[in-house]
């Protein structure tokens, strides 16, 4: 398999130059609950929910810009996109090649070794050949036309690229290496206005494509262009790197490109949940309740059965929750309901992806198992980035035997299981999550940075304030958290100036307590809410 690379090939030809590839953003609030009863399973996944805040959770997202380049002798390789026959890496299908180029290596170390070479020369941004001006087709990659995850987060929001470029584009064409295309795909495609704006074309590839000839244009994401582009992107990551100690810099290594994904989102996933929530927010006059449970339908309830389900739907039921079918829904009213909702509970499945239509405060549980945290949590991970809410994993028990762990290749997904008192602990841990109404980012910093003071980790923590300094240094809970991390590091005049400056910002009585608790009596401060009362 042969690469694209910026520095050496000129088949690829950007509508400006690639710069300002990234910029910084607030991530999501992840909680992991752990409540299988399996003890084995159970201290795996406390590890594993431990080394994502400790090695994979970075101090702050990136939102990646996309953009819309022009591709010369275009055709398909090795089932990826291709210029000159020379694979170009673009966002999940760049994953994709990767990952097959790695698995074709016989000695892992040596592929990871060829391709940090690969790239070790980056290319200056201002120095690509830039396009004269396109007219034709529009090409976007999909995995396949069968499963709502990977089509609606990896193809269909790509084609959210700016309206200046419609007018040069006359048709659309997503390409998979399937043709089997499940209803759900035409559905989107007219719910989002795509078949208004432009001939609209699906189906499947064939090796060695060439698109007749012609060149094609497609929206290509940057994240596999930070790495083959200079700029201060990099300085911007390596400042963002997670605590641990498994990273060893972004350029190329194959673990901190993996990390990374785990941080980032495209700039095209963005706009494209706002344009599905204004679209909704226009067409659809229904309303649902704040509280929602999504059950499966169907064929799909009856594929995955989750036992204890009904018992869960009836307490929540008592709790104000409404159940509705996303399969019975058209998609702008998923996102109608979505978006104006509050809670959103469902069991692991495609339709978390409609996380990304998820109010900033709204918390979003998916009740999962040891299967789905250990292959599947990193997929959902960046969409709660994307609406910067409250993303909760329950990993309960599992519809399979305790002495080995499932193989999705071999055994698929195997349903969740609320056996015992798992359907009381699910409800407890809904009922108290609820109760914290601020935004999913500003409470996922705090929760972070909780973290790694509860480890004694104050760099880190001091650290991941000052990065999130531009996103909530106006809030209460930004100061408190100061004020705790200047206690803990035997500065407490620093923890009492910062308590009370929480207080002025916020008029919160906790922070006027901790105030009074760190400061001296004879600070003339403290006489203040006594006046203002």
């Amino acid at each position: 398999m042969k690469f694209y690379n910026f520095r050496t090939h000129s088949g690829v030809r950007f509508f400006s130059p690639p710069t300002s590839l990234l910029s910084k953003k607030p991530l999501g609030d992840v909680v992991a609950h752990n409540i299988t009863t399996h003890e084995n399973r159970r201290e795996v996944l406390d590890e594993h929910a431990d080394g994502y805040y400790w090695h994979r959770r970075m101090s702050s997202a990136f939102q990646l810009r996309t953009s819309m380049v022009e591709v010369a002798k275009p055709g398909i390789k090795r089932k990826s996109m291709a210029s000159d026959d020379r694979v170009i890496l673009n966002g999940a299908a760049g994953i994709r090649a990767r990952k097959a180029f790695e698995r074709q290596a016989e000695d892992a170390s040596k592929c990871a070794a060829f391709l940090q070479d690969y790239w070790s020369e980056r290319q200056d941004p201002q120095a690509v050949e830039l396009s004269n001006g396109f007219s034709g087709q529009c090409v976007i990659e999909s995995k396949n036309f069968f499963n709502f995850f990977h089509f609606m987060t990896e193809s269909l929001q790509k084609a959210s690229f700016p309206e200046s470029h419609d007018a040069s584009i006359k048709s659309l064409r997503f390409v998979s290496r399937t043709n089997e295309i499940r209803p759900f795909v035409k559905s989107w495609l007219e719910d989002s206005g795509l078949t208004r704006r432009f001939k609209v074309r699906l189906g499947a590839y064939h090796e060695g494509e060439d698109f007749s000839g012609k060149s094609i244009v497609t929206p290509l994401s940057a994240q596999h262009l930070l790495y083959q582009f200079s700029g201060d992107h990099h300085a911007a990551i390596e400042a963002a790197q997670p605590a641990g100690g498994k990273w060893a810099g972004y350029d190329a290594h194959p673990h901190a490109v993996k990390i990374l994904a785990l941080n980032t989102f495209d700039d095209t996933l963005l706009a494209f949940r706002q344009q599905m929530i204004d679209l909704a927010g226009s067409l659809v006059n229904r309303k649902w309740g704040s509280r929602i449970y999504v059950a499966r339908s169907g064929d799909k309830a009856r594929s995955r059965v989750m036992e204890g389900e009904d018992a869960l739907i009836a307490k929540l039921q008592k709790n104000g929750f409404e159940v509705v079918c996303f399969e019975n829904m058209s998609p702008l009213e998923q996102v109608r309901c979505v978006s104006g909702a509050r809670c959103v509970v469902m069991q692991h499945g495609a339709g978390m992806s409609n996380m990304i239509f998820a109010r900033e405060n709204a918390h979003f549980f998916e009740i999962g198992t040891y299967q789905t945290a250990m292959v599947r949590w990193k997929e959902f991970i960046p969409l709660s980035h994307v609406a910067g809410c409250h993303y909760h994993h329950i990993f309960a028990n599992m519809d399979f035997g305790d002495e080995t762990h499932p193989v999705f290749d071999e055994d698929g997904l195997v349903a969740p299981r609320l056996d015992g008192d798992l359907v009381e602990k699910v409800v407890s841990i809904i009922k108290t999550s609820l109760k914290d109404r601020n935004p999913g980012g500003l409470s996922g910093m705090v929760r972070q940075c909780e973290y790694f003071a509860g480890r004694e980790a104050y760099k880190h923590a001091y650290r991941l304030l000052d990065v999130n300094a531009e996103f909530y240094e106006n809030t209460g809970e930004y100061w408190m958290m100061r004020a705790l991390l200047n206690e803990r590091t035997s500065h407490p005049n620093a923890a009492a100036n910062n308590a009370y400056h929480a207080w002025t910002i916020s008029g919160d009585e906790r922070a006027w307590t901790e105030f009074v608790r760190l400061s001296r009596d004879d600070d003339p401060r403290r006489h203040r809410y006594a006046i203002n009362t």
